[in-house]
Order: structure tokens, then sequence, then C-alpha cells
């Protein structure tokens, strides 16, 4: 790997069942308000939104799934003189090893 500056990105412990744990309470919340159609709530699955978003909080406490973004992104802009992105070294679900970019204001 060389002489090269990395930036380490890891998942705290505990950080995924907490997150199950709000996500359950945000599926019950919605199951309830669904069931009482109330404040015009007829016309917006409820359920179904509570669902999607746990399936988008659930991508994002997976680093695997940062690490390919990473390589999607440096793909789509490769060549551009103003924007880069950091490359993944290493991607496991709760650590990430980038490259490190400095940034300029």
């Amino acid at each position: 790997m060389g002489d090269r500056s990395v930036a380490v990105k890891v998942l705290h412990p505990g950080v995924r069942e907490s997150i199950r744990t709000d996500l359950d309470i945000l599926q019950a919340l919605a199951c309830g308000i669904d069931g009482m159609r109330w404040l015009g709530t007829e016309w917006f699955a409820v359920p179904q939104a509570a669902r999607e978003f746990e399936g988008i909080m659930m991508e994002q406490i997976d680093l695997r799934v940062e690490g390919r973004n990473l390589e999607d992104f440096r793909r789509d802009f490769e060549g551009s003189r103003y924007v880069t992105f950091p490359e993944p070294i290493i991607a496991t679900e709760e650590v990430l090893v980038e490259s490190y970019e400095e940034g300029k204001r």
C-alpha cells in the first residue's frame, strides 16, 4: 500500500441494534396511524413508507454499500479535474478504509 494517508470509518458497537429498535418502533407507529386513518392519511401508505425508510437506513449502516457507491462515483467522475472521491481500499459491513483526499474550500 505504500506511504499514503487513509481515512478509516468504523460502525460503532451497538448502533445496528439501536437503529433496529428505532425502526421497529417507527413501523409500529406507522401501522397505528394507518389503522386510525386520521389527519388525511388515507392517500398516504404510511406502513409502506416506513418500510422503504427502513431499507434506506439499513443500507446506510452497511459500509460495503458506501464502498460500492464510492467506486461508482469515482467511475462517473473519472477525468474530472474539479471533483474527486476517495478510493475504497477495504470495505466490510462494519469498517471502511479509503484513501484520504484533501478537501478545498
